[in-house]
């Protein structure tokens, strides 16, 4: 009997369809790759498949469900829906700072709005406000603020200063972002690339190094108390 190979997938057009004819021509009917047709999901139900490519779970929760279920059954499904829930990109960064992977600093924000069905005491154990005055000094500016989780280069910014943090950060609702610094990517003759940050080669001097971190702690601290005066709804 053949062995059946589906593939789930969404928008893109090119690779779904090359990979379902390269199959079919090289399985010479012992393998039959097609994509995933779902018109019910019965719980436990075996649907047949050997292995399933999945494209598209991670922007469909039914479609995560159906994956799972179908793990169940004994089918080998890439990329694994398990894995899913357990992955982001805050616990990745953190996970690579324990093994030395150069990585720029990375702070997790709550979201702006509460999550839906959650009130004022649901959020008893998170301390308001923030300890701004460390996380901008911890930064720095330019920042990139981005979701911890999710891919695709959505809802990314770049920020400038706290203020333009705090505008962008109202922005993005119920999503559970991150800011990080700001590194330029170079590459120079003879150094070690991380594959997205670059690994400065020329230490600044400690005495500017002083005066640059007293500067900016003054900076922020003006923008902090500035902040308050204005939005005093935030202490």
């Amino acid at each position: 009997m053949a062995k059946k190979i589906g593939i789930l997938f969404g928008m893109e057009d090119t690779f779904p369809w090359a990979f379902i004819d390269k199959v079919n021509e090289l399985g010479k009917g012992e393998y039959i790759a097609e994509p995933v047709m779902i018109d019910k999901l019965e719980q436990g139900a075996d649907y047949g498949y050997a292995v399933i490519i999945d494209r598209i779970s991670q922007d469909v929760p039914f479609y995560r469900a159906y994956l799972k279920n179908a793990a169940v059954n004994g089918t080998y499904v890439i990329n694994n829906p398990f894995w899913w829930s357990a992955d982001e990109k805050f616990f990745n960064n953190a996970l690579m700072s324990k093994i030395g992977i150069p990585l720029p600093k990375t702070v997790l924000l709550p979201s702006h709005e509460r999550p839906t069905n959650t009130t004022e005491t649901s959020f008893r154990n998170l301390k308001f406000p923030h300890d701004w005055e460390y996380i901008f000094n911890y930064i720095g500016f330019p920042a990139y603020m981005k979701p911890h989780d999710g891919g695709g280069w959505r809802n990314v910014y770049r920020v400038e200063s706290p203020e333009d943090m705090w505008a962008k950060h109202a922005e993005t609702e119920q999503l559970v972002m991150m800011v990080q610094e700001g590194l330029l990517q170079s590459i120079l003759p003879g150094q070690k690339i991380c594959p997205h940050y670059a690994l400065r080669t020329k230490k600044p001097s400690s005495s500017a190094l002083r005066n640059h971190s007293q500067n900016r702690r003054q900076r922020t601290r003006k923008i902090i108390e500035n902040h308050y005066r204005l939005h005093p709804q935030d202490e």
